[in-house]
């Protein structure tokens, strides 16, 4: 009866050891992917397809590496996620040293104890009493294998529940993974996004900045011209003024010559008929030429002048879109070593 007991308490022992022996390994697994810490660069390096829990690892290890110093206007759920899955690790290791101290007292169990010390029973002479005290020692030992066998069955049962709790609770974590896999999939999608907008953005600000100097330049152009017809004008002006000056002084002179021939002296010979000269009207005198500028010019310089006040107006109101902060990493390798994160 004891052997038999014995044996059964090994078989079920085997049997529990190879189930904990293939349980442990996907805990360990568990928890070396949660202790990792990798290298940002290895985000690009991965292979394409379906998000795992490495790459949500790598997502929020750069993220922190990135932004940590940084304070963020809001709570991020990335940082959520993250403490999400600290506390799932934590978790899972409580359930691992359950599960072993669960497995020590089983072992402690399956072993073959010791047998008790021996009742000290005075000789009892005759077939009789023999008889009667193996009875006693077989009753003795079917009631302790009865014990044993008891405890070995709760010990399975609480077992069995502790297995699908965990089970259970994998099955949540895995959820759990895959909510944070597809969040990364929509987060890595905006991404892209936005740096196909940014592309675009810088691209018109490159053409916006080239036609802006286009426009100073033939502004520039357009106001030297103005500043030379300008002095053209005033040099002309200038020479209109001294002619005018040179006219009014000649006529000063032809006044006071007539004024002169007019005087009469005191005693004037016999005036000689002379035939009468006919009158000629005089000359008139040349008149200032008028500037009339060039409205054409001037409507043409006038829009000049709006598109280029509008540009400068564009130019200093803030972006309206989504910043995009350059971040540069010089521990990354490739394409990874510069790469560019929305700011919110």
């Amino acid at each position: 009866m004891d052997s038999h007991a014995s044996i059964h308490m090994q078989r079920s022992s085997a049997r529990f050891r190879l189930g904990c022996r293939m349980l442990a390994p996907c805990l360990a697994i568990l928890l070396v992917a949660a202790a990792n810490a990798p290298a940002e660069s290895q985000i690009i390096e991965l292979e394409p397809g379906a998000y795992t829990y490495q790459h949500a690892q790598l997502m929020a290890d750069a993220h922190t590496r990135s932004f940590g110093q940084r304070k963020p206007p809001a709570p991020s759920r990335m940082a959520l996620r993250e403490d999400e899955l600290t506390d799932l690790c934590r978790h899972i290791e409580s359930l691992q040293l359950q599960l072993r101290q669960t497995e020590q007292r089983l072992h402690e169990l399956s072993q073959a104890t010791r047998p008790a010390p021996e009742v000290r029973r005075e000789p009892v002479y005759g077939g009789d009493g023999e008889i009667a005290e193996l009875n006693h020692r077989r009753n003795w030992l079917a009631e302790r294998a009865n014990q044993q066998a008891m405890e070995l069955r709760e010990l399975r049962e609480h077992l069995a529940n502790r297995e699908r709790q965990i089970a259970s609770e994998l099955l949540a974590i895995h959820e759990q993974m895959q909510d944070v896999e597809r969040e990364l999939v929509g987060l890595d999608r905006r991404r892209q996004e936005h740096l196909e907008r940014l592309m675009a953005v810088q691209n018109q600000l490159r053409e916006i900045e080239a036609r802006l100097r286009d426009l100073m330049a033939e502004v520039s152009g357009m106001r030297r011209g103005v500043a030379e017809r300008m002095e053209e004008n005033d040099r002309q002006r200038e020479a209109i003024r001294n002619a005018i000056e040179r006219t009014r002084q000649e006529a000063e002179q032809v006044r006071n010559q007539l004024a002169e021939v007019r005087r009469a002296p005191a005693s004037l010979p016999e005036p000689v008929i002379r035939p009468r000269r006919t009158w000629t009207p005089p000359r008139p005198m040349p008149a200032a030429p008028q500037l009339s500028p060039d409205p054409a010019l001037e409507t043409e310089l006038r829009l000049l002048r709006e598109e280029v006040a509008q540009l400068r107006q564009q130019l200093q109101e803030p972006p309206k879109r989504v910043e995009i902060v350059f971040v540069e990493n010089p521990h990354a390798v490739g394409s990874a070593r510069g790469y560019y994160w929305p700011c919110r």
